[in-house]
């Protein structure tokens, strides 16, 4: 090889290794400035062969490292040289050789990036991971999703979430048992579905009395031991259990963090998801790495469906041993929505691409079970008229869709029986 030739390559390496350092400026979220001065500074450091044109280099490397520090962007500043000065070093202790090997794997993989990008975006879907960021900021920056609370007040009586509107002399009571969807602590008393279960029934003068026994969380078996606690359940009152979410959450694990390595190192996040609008792969990786894996198993599949018929079955023989009545509801969420608006299909696609693959599998077999107790509701679709979104995650929702899931038990109850 020439000497021409390798000065070339060197110069490429050169390149390559200053733009590396550039671009972690950026992702780590730099300024346009302090970025050119990494970028310029280990170029200089590396592709300059006059130890005095080095050194004013590095002059100017050390002058970005005080701007960055002097504006408080301490972390930034120390990844950046971290980074930077790994490049040089490595650079500047290589042989020529070793040099012109790593300039043509870098090349090679560069090349491949490329094609698979190529490769990636002819054969899939790109939004450009447009909705990957945080839950909230997804609502307040998206139209057409769940109503804002303003006047949030959560209260607790007698260790249960408040309903209002309730009765002062009822003879006949229902008991709601579930999850947070029954908690409903996104919203305030009044604009829980107990709350208005209880307006539907007659308000102050019904005779039926709303309980809201939800607990964030909780699933049937769990709920099942908390209807045991209830001392006075007797003739004439009526178990409600609004279950699903959580007993299908039994059947994988969610990875709600990042792997290990993302949360020592967040600057590999911040770039990852900086990157993602621009590339596919980057997408996939933020997809899979950062946003929530689903592990699960047939195994937990099964598990999960069998501890749900022994919990069911354990709260519905409890419930007609003291005369009462028994109700399992199936309750809705996101992905049952019939049609789902462009809101819905966003929010859908901040989770792992696997969480509505996995809810949709145990689904049915948790009906299967359910559907053997008489009044069985099927809830599935009590979202379905709703033209604006009412979720605020992928089973959460807003008063509206509080309102309507009140409204669709309320419409399947025998109230006299």
């Amino acid at each position: 090889m020439s000497a021409k030739a390798a000065a070339s390559i060197d110069l490429v390496l050169a390149v390559c290794f200053s733009l590396l350092a550039g671009t972690w400026s950026v992702v780590c979220g730099m300024s346009a400035p302090w970025a050119l001065a990494v970028c310029g500074g280990t170029f200089g450091f590396t592709a300059l062969r006059d130890r005095r044109l080095r050194g004013i280099a590095a002059v100017g490397v050390c002058s970005g490292v005080i701007v960055g520090l002097a504006r408080g962007q301490v972390s930034p500043a120390v990844t950046s040289i971290v980074v930077g000065g790994l490049a040089a070093v490595l650079y500047t202790a290589a042989t020529p050789r070793r040099r012109r090997i790593v300039a043509t794997n870098l090349i090679v993989f560069g090349l491949l990036l490329g094609a698979g990008e190529v490769g990636m975006r002819a054969t899939r879907s790109f939004d450009g991971a447009k909705y990957f960021q945080p839950i909230e900021l997804y609502r307040q920056a998206t139209e057409g999703g769940p109503d804002e609370v303003t006047d949030l007040r959560a209260s607790v009586d007698g260790g249960l979430r408040r309903t209002t509107d309730q009765p002062a002399a009822a003879t006949r009571r229902v008991l709601l048992f579930g999850g947070s969807t029954v908690a409903c602590a996104e919203v305030s008393d009044a604009q829980t579905w107990p709350s208005a279960l209880q307006r539907a029934l007659g308000g102050t003068s019904s005779k039926w009395l709303v309980e809201n026994h939800g607990q964030s969380s909780a699933t049937t078996a769990n709920r099942a031991t908390a209807l045991k606690s209830v001392a006075d359940l007797g003739p004439g009152d009526l178990v409600v259990f609004y279950v699903g979410v959580n007993d299908a959450g039994l059947s994988f694990t969610s990875r709600e963090q990042p792997i290990p390595l993302l949360v020592e190192v967040p600057r590999l996040s911040t770039a990852l998801k900086r990157l993602s609008p621009h590339s596919v792969i980057a997408d996939q990786l933020v997809r899979i790495l950062i946003f929530g894996g689903i592990s699960t198993s047939e195994q937990a599949r099964q598990d999960a469906v069998s501890d749900f018929r022994v919990a069911l079955a354990s709260a519905a023989a409890h419930t007609e041993a003291r005369g009462a009545r028994f109700i399992p509801v199936l309750q809705s969420h996101l992905f049952t929505r019939a049609n789902p608006t462009d809101y819905d299909r966003g929010l859908a696609a901040i989770y792992s691409k696997r969480l509505p693959d996995v809810v949709d599998d145990i689904y049915p077999d948790l009906w299967d079970v359910m559907k053997e107790y008489p009044g069985v509701i099927d809830a599935r679709s009590a979202q379905d008229g709703l033209e604006r979104s009412p979720y605020y995650d992928w089973h959460h929702v807003d008063a509206r869709g509080n309102e309507a899931i009140a409204r669709f038990i309320y419409e399947r109850i025998q109230w006299n029986g």
